[in-house]
């Protein structure tokens, strides 16, 4: 992505910030915030509205992301099919395996809640 004469490269909780090739800074995306920034992005060193400026870019590429992932968890009906694509992942022998977790996880869950 690109801001102004700077190009970011941001891959999950690594950030580079390269002008011409060269990087000039890193930072670590973490939580929707740009820390552990280091470099210099701007001759005059006021790089705050730049490092915004990134932030923005970064924050709007994830939400793209998100709502192109979100998009595909749904069908035409706004049903969710994650999990029926998971299970149809699935072998038979899988499927029954994880049938029988989930069997056990409510009767824990049941007499959990009996005690009280």
């Amino acid at each position: 992505m690109q801001v102004g004469d700077l190009t970011i490269l941001w891959r999950g909780e690594s950030v580079e910030v390269s002008r011409e090739g060269a990087i000039v800074a890193t930072g670590r995306w973490r939580d929707g915030v740009l820390g552990e920034r280091s470099g210099s992005l701007d001759e005059t060193g006021d790089d705050s509205a730049l490092w915004q400026a990134i932030e923005s870019a970064i924050r709007q590429d994830e939400d793209a992301i998100i709502a192109s992932a979100t998009a595909k968890a749904f069908d035409a009906r706004g049903v969710d099919v994650t999990q029926i694509d998971w299970m149809l992942s699935l072998t038979p022998l899988e499927r029954l395996a994880a049938l029988e977790t989930h069997t056990r996880s409510i009767v824990r869950l049941l007499g959990d809640a009996s005690v009280d």
